[in-house]
């Protein structure tokens, strides 16, 4: 039988927040799961102490479930199991374990799902989508709306419903598209359990995202973005939206240091074509940076705390009470406020019933998300996605080209790249 996400991670509403590197740090990530949804933190390269601070801002800063992400493709099996074995080590059961991508192997994702922690894996294809179901994952669809790195090919309500219908009882996330609440009422009409975010996070109070980075989204429309992979210093080979800049429309350019960062108390330079996303921390030509972002922009109006945000959404979304749509005779699916119009800033109160459990926290959570940590020349993303996240766009049909190598495209679905470009690839 179908549950909701939101029963299934033991939070208020069915709502997952991206764990963008860089930009989705433990403040954005507690204030999520503070206000009732699930928020989460990226973990991209973090290792040692420095993961370790991470871990414990998180167990400090919330009671509730809150996650980390973790990026299979980036750090490598082997890696990837010492990050997971940090995070069991050093934290209670509440902290749910996120993953943008599969890892080649099981082993990882069995040994989280055997120490009681809730898992949640995004995938962008049917058969990564199987698979992660059949490993214990509440699975998040990502279509290509989303900004960030992306996973495959296929819009995101038409992903959504072809993984329902081969995984009928499974919990099933869509992201991508989704800077509204009547976008997300769109996402569980065609078979989603809830929801994630990214791009709507990107401009929130408690994002690390640059000043400049956040008035960018909040100013632009879908048709801003495009899905490129110049971006590919760190995290080559995979294709990202982004708003379109100097650099996606002169991808000729030379390969030099464009700025500077900190991450976790380390300072780093920022080249050209780098994945690293723009945060507080970063100067230089933040125009030229990785500016990820989602379709969804157009439904995002400006900056608002992150509890504004889960508080226009939660009224589409179905509770911890409620059963999802399709699953029950009281169907989740409630009316937002004023037909669900673009956040932050709009729609919506609390849900009567919604406040605060205990600060036990003890239950396990889940999230995910696009995490693409901001370490320059190691590549950071979205979305989210959600980079950061998410999008727009409600269309149904399959994307089915292959990515043409690392070029631009001036439209907004992959495979319509004009340029392949080597030799971006360097070691920090």
């Amino acid at each position: 039988m179908r549950r909701p996400l939101a029963q299934v991670l033991g939070v208020d509403v069915g709502l997952l927040q991206s764990g963008m590197g860089g930009v989705a740090g433990t403040e954005l990530a507690c204030a999520v799961s503070e206000a009732g949804a699930a928020g989460c933190a990226g973990g991209y390269k973090l290792a040692g102490d420095a993961l370790s601070a991470v871990l414990g801002r998180l167990v400090a800063g919330t009671g509730r479930p809150v996650g980390v992400n973790l990026i299979p493709e980036v750090v490598g099996e082997r890696e990837l199991a010492r990050q997971l074995a940090q995070v069991l080590d050093e934290t209670p059961a509440r902290i749910y374990v996120s993953l943008f991508g599969l890892p080649a192997g099981d082993a990882v994702t069995a040994r989280a799902v055997a120490a009681g922690r809730h898992l949640v894996v995004q995938v962008g294809t049917v058969e990564d989508g199987v698979r992660a179901a059949g490993l214990g994952a509440v699975v998040v669809a990502q279509g290509t709306e989303a900004g960030g790195h992306l996973l495959g090919t296929m819009r995101r309500d038409a992903l959504v419903a072809a993984l329902r219908e081969r995984l009928p009882g499974a919990c099933l996330v869509a992201a991508g598209g989704i800077g509204s609440p009547a976008q997300a009422g769109r996402a569980l009409a065609a078979g989603a359990d809830g929801v994630l975010l990214g791009t709507a996070f990107v401009v929130a109070h408690e994002s690390r995202a640059h000043g400049r980075f956040k008035e960018a989204v909040a100013a632009a429309g879908e048709d801003d973005t495009v899905i490129s992979g110049v971006y590919e210093i760190g995290w080559p080979g995979r294709r990202h939206r982004v708003l379109a800049t100097p650099v996606t429309r002169d991808p000729a350019q030379p390969k030099t240091f464009i700025g500077r960062t900190v991450v976790e108390g380390r300072p780093y330079l920022v080249p050209r074509f780098s994945s690293a996303v723009p945060t507080t921390a970063t100067t230089g030509r933040i125009e030229e940076m990785a500016l990820y972002c989602g379709r969804s922009c157009g439904a995002v109006d400006g900056p608002a705390a992150a509890g504004e945000v889960v508080a226009a959404f939660a009224p589409v979304l179905p509770g911890a009470g409620v059963p999802a749509p399709g699953s029950g005779p009281a169907g989740g699916e409630r009316p937002g406020p004023g037909g669900g119009g673009g956040v932050p800033g709009g729609g919506g109160g609390e849900r009567p019933g919604s406040g605060r459990q205990d600060g036990n926290g003890q239950r396990p959570g889940n999230g995910t998300g696009n995490a693409h940590q901001d370490r320059p020349g190691n590549g950071t993303g979205n979305a989210h996605q959600d980079r950061p996240g998410n999008g727009t766009g409600t269309g149904n049909e399959n994307a089915h080209q292959d990515r043409p190598g690392n070029g631009t495209g001036n439209e907004n679905e992959p495979g319509n790249g004009t340029e392949t470009r080597t030799g971006r690839h360097v070691s920090r």
